[in-house]
């Protein structure tokens, strides 16, 4: 049984999408951040809630929770062919010092998302504490030695992924930029979002 991720058959994916992509592109467009993670402003989110009140909706509707935030990923032409393998964590994850055993994000495809896969992985060796100065990024990592591949998944739907399940990226393709949104719900470590990865729910 897959637990990694699960793509969804999103309601109004399609109008959603007509809206959604061009408003996406011109943020982007507007204030070149094109950096690999671009954090929305409370000006863009309410942008974003005003003129597709569709994907917020049915973001409730699916999920069950908020949207604690929302990210652009974007990977262009400087980013490398691949990730390192890690894991997400940010510093409210730790509760009384316990991390949840899976988290679960939404990525939600924009442009060119055929042209990375998420790769997944398992390892019995633990992580060390690496930084990547290049592409400004930090954390509990691994080396391509030391995990073995246990799945992949194209995000070109609206896709739950653990996210602390061991994972990279892996270009498979030359259209760039690929561009992605990823939501972080509120409730991103419940029964309910387990039971939709995992197809009982």
């Amino acid at each position: 049984m897959n637990t990694c991720y699960r793509k969804l058959d999103w309601p109004c994916f399609d109008s959603i999408q007509e809206k959604l992509i061009p408003l996406v592109l011109d943020m982007l467009e507007r204030d070149e951040r094109a950096k690999f993670m671009n954090l929305f402003t409370d000006k863009e989110h309410q942008e974003l809630r005003n003129q597709v009140p569709e994907l917020f909706e049915t973001f409730s509707e699916v999920v069950k929770g908020d949207i604690d935030y929302l990210r652009i990923i974007y990977l262009g032409e400087n980013f490398p062919t691949h990730s390192v393998a890690h894991t997400d964590f940010i510093a409210s994850d730790f509760k009384d010092g316990v991390v949840p055993h899976s988290f679960y994000r939404l990525n939600w495809p924009i442009l060119n998302a055929e042209s990375y896969e998420t790769l997944f992985f398992r390892s019995d060796v633990e992580p060390q504490w690496r930084e990547d100065k290049e592409n400004k990024m930090s954390g509990y990592t691994w080396l391509d030695s030391e995990v073995e591949l246990i799945d992949s998944v194209v995000t070109d739907a609206p896709t739950l992924i653990d996210v602390r399940q061991i994972h990279g990226f892996r270009k498979v393709a030359d259209r760039l930029p690929r561009i992605l949104l990823t939501f972080r719900p509120s409730n991103g470590d419940s029964d309910h979002l387990k039971n939709l990865v995992e197809g009982t729910s």
